[in-house]
């Protein structure tokens, strides 16, 4: 187990950072949190399990979603220039390899920059979905728990050592295919980067797509799609020294492909996406070993989705719906929703569309506006399964996918360079999944989703799709910084606003308040 310990640190070195950090908000007004079984738990307090329908006291799921529920009306204020009375609500679901404390990190520093950008103003009320996804505890779980879909409390430990050997084996048998495609996407970058020669034909492909398109938005904007590419450039200087890097770290990088991030990452992408699946469904709900009785049994096979997630949606629809019959001097009160899913919380956000979680009558004075996905690691049927059938009952929502320039996707840099080059969206097409055909690639990615334009065409007037700008140093270049830019901004999906944020896009904003007590 000593080499399997080894692995899993330089697994988690290499993608994900967990740092210690202030916080500078009371959390519980803003998270709602789950364990790896999809329960709920107090965000702070993770060993705490929230009961979903007993009533005992700060342990009970929805007296905490009723708290943070109320702190929305007192976050996000009123519109005094609308004649209605609007309050905005932003849900926000991360994505993978986010550790526990990563993501309550990560969501500190959100509302910091939320609350920096508005000082004294109404702005979104911020609900974070935070669901465990670290790269430690998905890979234990892929070596010690999941065997085909199920939990094997038993059998998982007693097969965990031949579990791991078939990775590795995998690992090395997969190499030149893995290796193939690798060296494929960082030879494309290479001559697209120093000679502007599309090489592959997938680039090709989407370049001209494109361009067919802006020149048809030109004679007639209502019928073309609302595409926008950013330019990109990092200088000679910049893209020198990765050349150097590239080829100095090359004796770390293929073993490193081999035995860790093609040979064990496939199993821990599995993990991840088992546990996004029990947000709405919980395991019991499959085993009639949990239901004593046959009209336990009968009762759950008709029962509505079994998710502590499902739930804490559901409350949040008829919390709302009970808050619009309320005024505030005289004008109805409206609430629109804005749902913002990054990388794997597009998966997330797919599966809430699909379930109905979301389903707002079209005389409901509570609607979705906007969807964003940020780098979605969801294919591209599954976003069209779930996106277009919604906006089709719902003609006030807009769809936006944003992306990262196709070069920087390909030649993205973690962990010291000690990791092949290219964005964990890369790794999912090329290793962690077998695409049946394009639209079983991801979203996120620039040359997938705009060759893949005419699943989206019957709502083509409410979708956008924006790759940014790459200039120096300026955000987001990796796939991780999408959370780094106001992702709450309209003007960050439109394809007509800022195409890239430098690092100090805040400017002169008031700094963030001073950290809570650590008790607080």
């Amino acid at each position: 187990m000593g080499a399997t310990r080894g692995l899993l640190v330089l697994l988690a070195w290499a993608c994900a950072a967990c740092v210690s950090y202030e916080r500078h908000h009371d959390l519980e007004q803003h998270v709602v949190a789950f364990d790896a079984n999809g329960r709920a738990v107090r965000p702070l307090k993770r060993s705490v399990r929230l009961k979903p329908d007993v009533e005992q006291g700060r342990e009970s799921l929805p007296l905490y979603v009723d708290r943070l529920l109320d702190h929305v009306d007192e976050g996000c204020g009123a519109d005094d220039g609308a004649p209605d009375d609007v309050r905005r609500v932003l849900v926000h679901v991360h994505g993978g390899l986010n550790s526990p404390q990563d993501a309550l990190d990560q969501t500190d520093r959100i509302l910091c920059a939320m609350q920096r950008e508005h000082p004294g103003e109404p702005a979104p009320h911020a609900i974070f979905v935070h669901w465990p996804s670290g790269p430690i505890g998905s890979v234990r779980d892929h070596l010690l728990l999941h065997r085909q879909g199920r939990r094997a409390k038993y059998f998982g430990p007693l097969t965990s050592p031949i579990v791991f050997v078939v990775d590795i084996a995998t690992g090395l048998v997969r190499a030149p295919v893995t290796t193939m495609y690798q060296y494929s996407l960082d030879a494309a970058h290479a001559m697209k980067t120093g000679f502007d020669a599309d090489v592959l034909p997938s680039w090709r492909n989407a370049e001209r797509i494109e361009e067919a398109e802006r020149k048809a938005a030109r004679k007639d904007p209502d019928g073309a799609f609302d595409l926008a590419l950013g330019e990109y450039s990092r200088g000679w200087a910049s893209q020198g020294f990765r050349f150097v890097t590239y080829w100095l770290t090359q004796i770390v990088k293929l073993p490193v492909q081999i035995l860790v991030l093609d040979g064990m990452g496939r199993g821990a992408w599995d993990a991840m996406l088992w546990r996004t699946r029990t947000l709405f469904w919980r395991p019991g709900a499959f085993d009639a070993r949990t239901q004593e009785t046959r009209a336990e049994i009968r009762e759950n096979n008709r029962s509505d989705p079994t998710g502590h997630l499902a739930l804490v949606l559901r409350t949040l629809r008829d919390h709302l719906r009970r808050r619009v019959d309320e005024k505030d001097g005289g004008r109805p009160r409206r609430y629109e929703l804005v749902l913002v899913g990054h990388s794997m919380g597009a998966i997330v956000l797919d599966r809430a569309l699909e379930l109905g979680l979301f389903d707002y009558r079209p005389d409901d004075p509570v609607q979705v506006t906007d969807i964003v996905f940020m780098g979605a690691a969801c294919s591209i049927q599954d976003a069209a399964d779930a996106v277009v059938p919604y906006l089709e009952q719902h003609e006030e929502t807009r769809f936006h996918v944003l992306t990262l320039h196709p070069q920087a996707e390909a030649d993205e840099i973690n962990a010291g360079d000690m990791v092949p080059r290219g964005s964990l969206l890369e790794w999912i097409d090329n290793w962690y999944t077998k695409p049946a055909s394009h639209v079983d690639r991801r979203l996120g990615k620039w040359v997938n989703v705009v060759q893949a334009l005419p699943l989206f065409a019957p709502v083509r007037d409410r979708v956008s799709f924006k790759a940014f700008t790459v200039d120096g140093d300026t955000l987001p270049q990796k796939h991780g910084q999408f959370n780094e830019i106001p992702f709450w901004r309209p003007s960050t999906w439109s394809t007509d606003g800022v195409m890239a944020y430098g690092p100090d896009w805040l400017g002169d904003a008031p700094p963030c308040p001073a950290p809570l007590a650590p008790d607080a």
